[in-house]
């Protein structure tokens, strides 16, 4: 699924958008040679909205998604507070998500994970994904329209050393 996913919703998004939307997606974005860090804040803070693929691996193990989750949400810019929309794609174990994700409406994808072989034997995974992909792009052209302007003072804030405490794995 995370092979597609990418170009799958930027094409249903220039789609709702009618015009080609910027994507930045870190991976494409950020070349040899770049300020990594630095890139890395220009683009969250000049995005309109996160689309997340959540996983218990985005809020437990990743300092930089925790960076990219703190940026958006109610943040304080100056003296005022803005809304900036987070659209959520569940990739899996939505259990243990914090409080603050589950209260987020999803878009649930955890059955769509490894379904390149649905796409040719016609079951029934392909057209939810593609389906749920389809409600992504249509959540996020809303969460774009009601985005607030940019600010370069939307802050981003480093997490490093912050990471919460690892969810505990059964032994097997």
């Amino acid at each position: 699924m995370k092979e597609h996913l990418l170009k799958d919703f930027a094409g249903y998004l220039n789609e709702e958008l009618g015009h080609k939307a910027r994507v930045f997606y870190d991976r494409d974005e950020i070349v040899p040679g770049d300020d990594w860090k630095q890139a890395l804040q220009r683009g969250l803070k000049q995005s309109k909205v996160l689309v997340a693929v959540c996983s218990a691996r985005y809020f437990y193990d990743s300092e930089y998604c925790l960076t990219e989750w703190h940026a958006f949400g109610n943040v304080s810019v100056g003296d005022w507070k803005v809304h900036r929309p987070r659209i959520l794609a569940k990739y899996n174990d939505g259990d243990s998500f914090p409080e603050e994700a589950n209260s987020i409406q999803q878009v649930d994808f955890s059955n769509a994970n490894s379904i390149i072989e649905a796409f040719y034997k016609n079951d029934a995974r392909a057209i939810v994904y593609e389906e749920n992909v389809k409600m992504l792009a249509r959540g996020a052209v809303k969460a774009i329209r009601n985005a607030p302007e940019f600010s370069d003072e939307f802050p981003v804030y480093e997490l490093a050393g912050v990471m919460p405490p690892r969810l505990k794995q059964p032994r097997l």
